[in-house]
């Protein structure tokens, strides 16, 4: 849950929430795109509540890579949802992990929203990671 205006809990899922739910669905293979669709106005609500001069600020890189992975893997592509996932995705701070780096490309990749500046912001974002943390791995992924 987020926090409202006036200070009160809205009866939403967090974004992380989101992509539990999500992955759980698009894992089992239970297509249910009522549910994506719910879930996306889910997510751009959040989005518009927390409005920030960086669009990486928003919402964490982790909940973002989890959210594209799971619409990839249930093959759900509204094009608001990922427009702005794409935007946050764009806009990962150095120093995000590399596994959500990878995670974010590889899913963006399978929907087809991977283009050319969007590749140029993660590959920056993924220069900036520290390697020697998190091994090879998420850079061999990329």
């Amino acid at each position: 849950r987020w926090e409202g205006e006036g200070g009160g809990q809205d009866a939403l899922p967090s974004p992380q929430a989101v992509a539990l739910i999500l992955n759980a669905f698009s894992r089992a293979g239970i297509p249910d795109p009522p549910l994506f669709s719910a879930m996306s106005l889910v997510v751009q609500s959040y989005l518009a509540e927390h409005p920030s001069s960086s669009p990486s600020s928003a919402m964490s890189p982790q909940a973002v890579s989890s959210i594209l992975n799971a619409c990839a893997n249930g093959g759900f592509k509204d094009p608001l949802l990922l427009d702005a996932l794409s935007k946050e995705a764009a806009a990962f701070p150095p120093g995000t992990s590399l596994q959500h780096i990878a995670c974010a490309a590889n899913a963006l990749v399978r929907l087809g929203r991977l283009d050319a500046s969007l590749t140029a912001s993660l590959a920056g974002a993924a220069r900036m990671g520290e390697l020697s943390r998190e091994g090879p791995l998420p850079l061999a992924l990329l």
